[in-house]
C-alpha cells in the first residue's frame, strides 16, 4: 500500500489512516481497525446500523460538551451563540449522510437546542406557536433555531444535486430551506391574532443581519 502511495506522490499519515475490511488483518499495527463502517472526508460508509450507531455516538461527543458550556452563559449572549454556532453545527452531517441514516442523531441533537433556547427564554414550549417561532428562520421574524431533523432531506437533496444532477436545475439548500420556512410561517399566521404583526416586526431589515 505504500510503495504504491509514493509511487504516485502521496505519503501515508499513519495517525490518520485507518483499515476497514471484514476478512483482511491491518497490515500495520498502529492503525485503527472500525468495524462495521470507517469514516472518509468526514463521511461514514459501511452497514447502515453501524452507521447509525456511529453518528449517534459523534452526536454525543461532540456537542454534549458544547451545550454544557453554553449552559454557564446567560441572555443575548447564549441567544446569539445558539443560532450561530450551534444550529450549523449538524450542516456536515445533514449533507453527506441520507436522512434515514441520521434521524436518530438529528433528534438528540435539536432536544439539546430546545433544552437550551427554553431555559435561556424561559418559556412553555407546549405551545405549538411557541415552538414554530423558535425553529422559524431569522428572515421570516423567528429565533432561527432550525431543527436539523425537519431539514435533513433538503439537504442532503441539495447536495446530491450539487454533486451529480448538472444538467438539471440544482435547487441549493438554502432555496429548499426557504421553501420549508415559508410553509412554517404560513402556518402561524394562518393562527389569527397578533402573529403576523410580530413576525413583520421582527423580521425588519436588520433584525435578521443582527440576529
Amino acid at each position: 500500500i505504500e510503495s504504491r502511495m509514493q509511487a504516485i506522490g502521496m505519503r501515508l499519515n499513519h495517525n490518520k489512516c485507518e483499515w476497514f475490511s471484514d476478512t483482511d488483518p491491518s497490515p500495520y499495527a498502529n492503525w485503527e481497525t472500525p468495524k462495521g463502517c470507517i469514516k472518509i472526508l468526514g463521511a461514514y460508509h459501511g452497514h447502515e446500523h453501524n452507521v447509525r450507531e456511529a453518528l449517534n455516538r459523534l452526536s454525543a461527543s461532540k456537542h454534549d460538551q458544547f451545550f454544557s458550556n453554553l449552559a454557564e452563559v446567560r441572555d443575548v449572549a447564549a441567544i446569539t451563540i445558539l443560532a450561530a454556532c450551534a444550529i450549523p453545527r449538524m450542516n456536515y452531517i445533514l449533507r453527506v449522510h441520507e436522512p434515514e441514516l441520521n434521524e436518530e442523531c438529528c433528534r438528540y441533537f435539536d432536544a439539546k437546542v430546545t433544552a437550551a433556547w427554553v431555559t435561556i427564554a424561559e418559556v412553555d414550549t407546549t405551545d405549538p406557536i411557541t415552538r414554530d417561532i423558535a425553529h422559524l428562520d431569522c428572515s421570516f421574524g423567528g429565533c432561527g433555531f432550525t431543527r436539523s431533523a425537519d431539514i435533513r432531506e433538503l439537504a442532503y437533496f441539495a447536495s446530491y444535486s450539487f454533486a451529480f444532477q448538472h444538467e438539471h436545475t440544482i435547487l441549493t439548500q438554502r432555496e429548499l430551506k426557504a421553501a420549508h420556512m415559508k410553509r412554517i410561517y404560513d402556518n402561524i399566521v394562518n393562527q389569527g391574532g397578533s402573529c403576523r404583526a410580530h413576525l413583520e416586526e421582527c423580521r425588519h431589515p436588520g433584525t435578521a443581519d443582527w440576529f
